[in-house]
């Protein structure tokens, strides 16, 4: 092993007494990136940190079109999450959210687009619609162009919803062992009328090893501020167990969370089965099915 895979490798040995340090020490401080906690789908089981080629990791029509090095040209996954089990007194009662998107690649672009559905105690919701372009625009490089569009509030009161609308962008550079990435999201384009509805933009970057001996790594660092500067690190593993079976884990801090799954697949389909636990929230749970052609 030489060049950009052996230098990623070495930086994921080096950094992981520090990622130990941050997560006993500094973990005190919670921020948002997002509307959930957490990724959904595939990468509700390792937070985003593992991506790989021919891998629906990269497909997800949720994540950036940036990130798909495959072979395959169109696709489609829906996403089904139950949050929050055993949540202090309100465990028997629904949290939960549902998406859904698809893909298509005809050559050098990339299109993704997605919807997702989030209900919480039948009392707030939010809906969301996700569409990114990336371009292939070099061997080694895919960038793309996200924009989101929300509608969030009580729903009992459905005219008095908030709208508004976020763009991104992001950059993949990858290698035949290895990868890095770096996201800006949640550029305001259209705000909302009351504060508090969105989510504060941040930048994150990755690194990703391909699969080796160990499995596949990744590591990533996103950075948000909102009243101060708030830092979130994520570090997570996936290992094929068999030849159509693999798990993966992850942990993150900024809140502290430890993410677990396990992903069967079978020709171009998959499934995967993700599990989350949240400190003060408690565990969720996580389906996600995916199919592509040719």
């Amino acid at each position: 092993m030489s060049g950009l895979p052996k230098i990623i490798l070495l930086f994921l040995q080096a950094i992981l007494p520090s990622f130990i340090f941050l997560l006993v020490f500094y973990n005190n401080s919670v921020f948002a990136a997002s509307q959930e906690p957490f990724l959904p789908g595939y990468s509700m089981g390792n937070n985003g940190t593992i991506i790989q080629p021919d891998n629906i990791s990269g497909r997800q029509p949720w994540i950036p079109a940036c990130f798909y090095a495959d072979s395959l040209r169109f696709g489609f996954s829906a996403s089904g999450i139950d949050y929050y089990d055993l949540m202090d007194n309100m465990e028997n009662s629904h949290i939960g959210q549902v998406v859904m998107g698809l893909w298509y690649c005809p050559g050098t672009l990339t299109i993704k687009g997605s919807y997702s559905y989030f209900n919480a105690l039948n009392i707030y919701n939010e809906q969301q619609g996700f569409c990114s372009i990336g371009f292939h625009f070099i061997k080694f490089a895919n960038a793309s162009l996200d924009i989101t569009g929300y509608r969030a509030g009580l729903s009992q009161y459905e005219n008095e919803h908030e709208t508004f609308l976020h763009a991104g962008t992001s950059v993949f550079i990858y290698g035949n062992r290895a990868a890095v990435s770096f996201s800006c999201k949640n550029l305001s384009i259209k705000k909302a009328f009351s504060p508090g509805f969105e989510p504060d933009p941040s930048v994150i970057a990755g690194i990703y090893a391909y699969v080796n001996k160990f499995g596949s790594q990744g590591i990533t660092f996103e950075i948000c501020r909102v009243d101060d500067w708030n830092f979130k690190f994520s570090m997570g593993e996936s290992y094929c167990l068999f030849k159509n079976f693999s798990v993966c884990g992850a942990v993150s801090t900024n809140p502290l969370t430890l993410h677990f799954g396990c992903s069967l697949s079978y020709d171009r389909s998959g499934v995967s089965l993700s599990f989350v636990n949240h400190p003060v929230l408690g565990w969720s749970k996580g389906l996600t099915m995916d199919y592509a052609y040719r």
